[in-house]
């Protein structure tokens, strides 16, 4: 089974970055290596990502990928936003995951971004798409991937939706 492994340096992103360097050449058509925050590096098998785990998990549940969404604000998070039916990147994510995405959150991680697109969708709003697209998310078949948690508006909003979490 594929593996990841995360290599930290609290206080020293240099130290991470020489390594990254040091094994490009040998890690180039075997190991990806992605940056999930400024001290987190990782290497994991190419064919490994957040993207293809999302292709599989669709398959697996026959879900369509066009009706999966993911979220995501970092660079790990990439491959999962261009493989799902609609990238959602976090106002807070870098430029980089931005350009990536087929829509951004008007509010950030700490301000319940998510959790308030979560909110638009399943009201059936219209999400102003990057792209020229709207996505509405269809609740009879569709798969939400993305690191979040359940949030006080939601669970305000729809009870009945989490009865038992």
């Amino acid at each position: 089974a594929p593996c990841k492994m995360l290599a930290i340096s609290l206080h020293d992103f240099d130290k991470l970055e020489t390594f990254r360097r040091n094994i490009e050449d040998w890690a180039k058509d075997k190991i990806q290596t992605i940056y999930s925050s400024g001290c987190y590096l990782e290497l994991f098998q190419k064919s490994a990502g957040k993207g293809s785990s999302l292709l599989y998990l669709c398959n697996y549940l026959g879900i369509p990928v066009s009706d999966s969404y993911a979220a995501g604000d970092a660079d790990n998070d990439i491959s999962m936003l261009e493989a799902a039916g609609c990238g959602i990147a976090m106002k807070n994510a870098t430029d980089n995951v931005k350009a990536h995405a087929d829509v951004v959150t008007d509010l950030d991680n700490d301000q319940n971004g998510l959790a308030e697109m979560m909110y638009k969708l399943i009201l059936y709003e219209e999400i102003s798409a990057v792209s020229d697209g709207k996505y509405l998310l269809r609740f009879e078949n569709f798969l939400f991937i993305g690191a979040f948690h359940v949030d006080a508006l939601l669970l305000e909003k729809f009870p009945h939706l989490f009865n038992g979490i």
